[in-house]
């Protein structure tokens, strides 16, 4: 009932504020006068309450404090009491008793928790009235407030009680220490009478020993007289003690007796006055009790006053709260139409594409462009001799095209979309240079295979397209093909109920590049790229039989795969690359030319074609018939067509095979290298004889049947000469090869060996060495045979150039800073023409001796001199200078030339660098050794230390060099005049001049 009315009190209440209700305002007043009230009454009741609880907690601080002081006053009086009774030597019982006495006085924890308890039930009695009064139909925010104000008053008071408790368990704690150390002192006590009976036992024992003696009951006397004298004394002395040490016990335990005592007096006192103050506290219960009585009358005839306000305000409230489940379930309604409209708006925002930009991968004179290719024909005719139409006149015109894929890229924004929430599509636009027309609804041009893929390296989205109908398509004029994509949105990118959205990119060019009849062929896969057109098979069966034997790989005996030795070639003119079929939907067709081969041997007529049958016409296999070795060394031939989808041929070819056996490898023999040295004369021969031959082929030859060796005389009539080819260092050289000579009669008139035999002259230049490589091969003449097909016998030999050794001694007259002087030639007089002041100086003659010893005959060979290098003034002329030369074993200088003339001149003046070689008649040369000339200059002007020449005024100075000294020849020797020149005797003198001398004075 409480709940029902609070809850329609604060629904009417949210209500009312919220949607203003007009019939509210009638109960503003009735409801503001309660509220008077009852303020009111909480007023009265909180200020009565609160003085008795502050004056009931006034007396018991002020009772607790004097009880405490009472229970110490009485503890301190018991503890004497002990302390009496324990020196009085009290028994045990004794003192229990006085620890029960005073433990009965004292007020334990326990009792103070019960009195606690009882406090706590009276206030939780007082908290169930309140409770029934509120269920009477007090207000909630009333009886709230009430039972708050009542629960801090009774907060305090319990803080009160609290607070008396630790106190009394303080005193309890003091108490409970004091008893612990009066049970200490007791042990002690305890302790030390158990050690002072300890020492009168064996005393008492003797002296009992004693009064039997006195009584005669010991016949031993005398002995003992003396020392029971002795202990009489001490036992008298002992006794002294023992009544000392009695009182003193004694005074302890009266002292401790009157504490005891004291503190049962304090204990009694202490209940006394609890007893007192518990009553106080009934009585102001019931006070309170009466107050709280009189409030819930008074707040009873209140709250009856407003009942049937209160009902006739709760069946408003209870038709407002339906109509606000009504409103709530509207509410729900709404907002979850709202907030499937919310995630429809948020996915369309981050799912629509908004935008498809370009991303080109060709452009044609700068525009973007999406480049086709396509491949124009017309089927050919069956006829094995048919051309392949050209594309010219009726009959040739191109009636088909296929177009490989490409890929078309684009960038969509944003990159977030979903490419599978659009459909794709092209439209055309034809467009010329100055108008356009409107786009058809679906593309004409191209189609697009497959799903759009998404490149995340590029951010670029690509559609695979395919060109079609470029024949009835192709542009025309000036008028050229535009495509533009166009994205239909669907599921996540539009949004309800809409329809029709389109994207679409900016129109591309649409470029084709077309083969035709001229760029495709059928070719040899493994000479496609390098051979040319030479790697195309014939395209007609005429052709196939008048052309070469393209494979002599297929054996009799099993299956020949053709397939994987064809290929379609592309060419555009100069280059020759593999054409991918799969991408026009081609593929290839094999079968045997029907047409008949047939070749005439002697009177018998054989055709070809008869000995072979196709195997698999899509995997182009083929087996000679029934496996049969009557096909060996038959040459059929082969056709090959590659057709569209519809059959269609697109371009035929034919290939001529050869049928042989399965050979073992063929065999190479021949011995180590040869070392050959080249000394111009006589021959070289090298033999592979009988011996070799039966140990390195006749043994070890073998066929695919397991069989091995033959005899010699069955391998020379099974195999006969080929070829004989001789190499040098790697390239094919034109000299003497090696020759099948029979061998000795005493070894069988059909056993052969092989012989190379050459002159020295035809290896030429050997150089730093060179290798020979002569070879002779012999082929298997049986077609059948299943022995290798080919033997090589192999010569290698290696040409070295002798060696040699020079003695030298330089002749050190001519010799200086490690260089041969040459001079001009010495006048044989001194009238001798300048015509014969040459430069040519014997080159032999720079040394005293010189001896060359070659390793081989150097009878062939020739020595001679060589200027390498010239030198002028220190450095190298490049080119050397062309005055310097050779004449035989003469160095000449011609001395017209200027540029001899400036290097003789030079400082450093003129030299040579000189080679003296051999040379052997093969072009090989050998440095036998190098060595510097210098030219010595001619004539030397030399002006005396001490001699000047000045300038006049005039015409200047003459001077005579017709002076002794002046001039010398390389010899250091005077060049003079011949005879005698007259002169005047002439002197000269200096003349003296004055010249003024200034002196710096700082």
């Amino acid at each position: 009932m409480k709940k029902s009315y609070f809850f329609k009190f604060f629904v009417f209440a949210l209500v009312g504020a919220i949607v203003f209700l007009p019939s509210c305002k009638d109960y503003d007043d009735d409801i503001s006068r309660l509220d008077k009230e009852l303020g009111d009454a909480k007023t009265e009741l909180t200020g009565s309450i609160a003085s008795q609880l502050a004056a009931l907690k006034a007396e018991l601080n002020t009772s607790v404090d004097n009880k405490v002081k009472t229970v110490a006053d009485d503890l301190a009086a018991s503890k004497v009491k002990l302390a009496a009774l324990e020196a009085n030597s009290a028994t045990k019982d004794q003192l229990d008793d006085v620890k029960a006495e005073i433990l009965q006085q004292v007020v334990t924890l326990e009792v103070l928790e019960d009195l606690q308890a009882d406090y706590d039930s009276e206030i939780a009695a007082i908290l169930a009235r309140i409770a029934t009064l509120e269920e009477d139909g007090a207000t909630k925010a009333e009886l709230a407030a009430l039972e708050t104000e009542i629960t801090g008053m009774l907060s305090e008071l319990q803080a009160s009680l609290d607070a008396l408790d630790v106190r009394l368990t303080s005193l309890e704690k003091s108490h409970n220490e004091f008893m612990a150390k009066h049970d200490e002192d007791l042990q002690d006590v305890i302790a030390s009478i158990a050690t002072l009976k300890a020492e009168l036992d064996p005393r008492i024992s003797t002296i009992e020993t004693l009064l039997d003696i006195a009584e005669g009951k010991s016949g031993v006397l005398k002995g003992i007289t003396d020392s029971l004298a002795v202990h009489l004394t001490k036992i008298g002395a002992n006794a002294d003690a023992i009544a000392l040490l009695r009182t003193d016990l004694e005074a302890e335990l009266a002292d401790q007796l009157v504490l005891i005592n004291a503190n049962k007096t304090a204990i009694e006192a202490v209940e006394t006055d609890l007893a007192t103050k518990y009553a106080e506290l009934v009585e102001a219960d019931s006070v309170l009790l009466a107050q709280i009585e009189a409030n819930y009358e008074e707040l009873d005839g209140k709250i009856t006053l407003n009942k049937d306000a209160i009902d006739a305000l709760t069946l408003r409230v209870d038709a407002i709260e339906e109509e606000l489940e009504e409103i709530w379930t509207e509410i729900g309604e709404l907002e979850g139409r709202l907030n499937l409209r919310i995630n429809s708006v948020f996915k369309l925002v981050t799912s629509r594409l908004t935008a498809i930009t370009l991303a080109p991968n060709a452009y044609v004179e700068g525009i973007e462009a999406i480049k086709f290719t396509s491949l124009v024909y017309r089927p050919m005719l069956a006829d094995e001799n048919a051309a392949i139409p050209n594309g010219t006149g009726n009959q040739q015109q191109y009636t088909l095209s296929i177009g490989a894929p490409t890929v078309a890229s684009y960038k969509f924004n944003p990159r977030t979309f979903k490419l599978s929430d659009a459909d794709y599509g092209y439209v055309d636009r034809k467009a010329e240079v100055i108008s356009t027309r409107a786009a058809v609804a679906a593309s004409n041009l191209v189609i697009i295979e497959g799903e759009p893929k998404e490149k995340i390296a590029d951010g670029t989205v690509n559609f695979t397209l395919r060109r079609i109908n470029y024949l009835t398509t192709q542009p025309t004029g000036n008028v050229e093909n535009f495509v533009a994509l166009e994205a239909t949105l669907k599921d996540n990118a539009v949004a309800e109920d809409e329809e029709g959205v389109v994207v679409a990119a900016q129109q591309e060019l649409v470029y084709d590049h077309i083969y035709n009849a001229v760029n495709i062929r059928i070719a040899d896969k493994a000479t496609l790229e390098t051979e040319g057109n030479d790697a195309h098979y014939p395209t007609t069966f005429d052709a196939a039989v008048a052309g070469k034997i393209w494979y002599e790989d297929m054996t009799y005996d099993k299956v020949y795969d053709l397939l994987t030795k064809v290929a379609t070639c592309t060419n555009d003119g100069n280059n020759h690359e593999p054409f991918n079929i799969e991408d026009y939907g081609l593929k290839y067709k094999f079968y045997v030319a029907s047409s008949a081969y047939n070749i005439t041997t002697g009177s018998t007529v054989t055709n070809q074609q008869s000995y072979i049958e196709l195997v698999n016409g899509d995997e182009g296999t083929f087996k000679a018939k029934d496996f049969n070795k009557e096909a060996i060394g038959r040459t059929p031939i082969f056709k090959v067509e590659l057709v569209d989808g519809s059959g269609n041929v697109v371009r035929r070819a034919f290939v001529k095979v050869k049928i042989g056996v399965k050979r073992t490898e063929d065999i190479l023999v021949g011995k180590a290298a040869y070392d050959l040295l080249y000394d111009c004369e006589g021959e070289a021969s090298y033999v592979l004889d009988e011996v070799f031959i039966r140990e390195n082929v006749y043994r070890v030859i073998a066929n695919t049947q397991g069989q091995v060796s033959m005899s010699h005389e069955e391998f020379w009539n099974m195999y006969e000469f080929d070829k004989a080819v001789v190499t040098k260092d790697g390239y094919t050289k034109s000299m003497t090869a090696p020759i099948i000579v029979d061998g000795d009669a005493g070894t069988g008139t059909a056993t052969k060996k092989i012989v190379w035999t050459f002159d020295k002259g035809e290896i030429g230049k050997v150089g730093n060495g060179t290798q020979l490589v002569a070879t002779l091969t012999v082929k298997n003449k049986l077609v059948s045979s299943e022995y290798p097909a080919y033997v090589t016998f192999r010569f290698v030999v290696n040409v070295t150039l002798p060696t040699f050794e020079l003695d030298k001694v330089e002749n050190e007259i001519y010799w200086e800073n490690n260089q041969y002087q040459v001079n001009i030639a010495v006048p044989t007089s001194p009238t001798d023409v300048a015509d014969n002041a040459i430069f040519r100086t014997s080159l032999p003659q720079a040394y005293f001796e010189y001896d060359v010893e070659f390793e081989g005959n150097d009878a062939c060979g020739s020595y001679s001199y060589k200027v390498v290098n010239t030198f002028s003034n220190g450095g190298k002329d490049n080119p050397k200078l062309s005055g310097v030369g050779i004449d035989g074993d003469y160095i000449t200088l011609d001395k017209s030339s200027n540029a001899v003339k400036a290097a003789l001149n030079s400082t450093a003046g003129l030299q040579a660098e000189v080679q003296h070689v051999y040379s052997y008649g093969n072009d090989d040369e050998v440095v036998i050794n190098t060595f510097m000339v210098n030219f010595v200059r001619p004539v030397n002007f030399n002006m005396p230390d001490n001699a000047e020449v000045v300038d006049a005024t005039d015409d200047g100075d003459e001077v005579d060099f017709n002076w002794s000294g002046l001039l010398t020849d390389w010899r250091g020797k005077a060049i003079l005049e011949p005879g005698e020149i007259a002169v005047t005797n002439c002197s000269g003198v200096w003349e003296e001049q004055p010249i003024v001398e200034y002196v710096y004075q700082p």
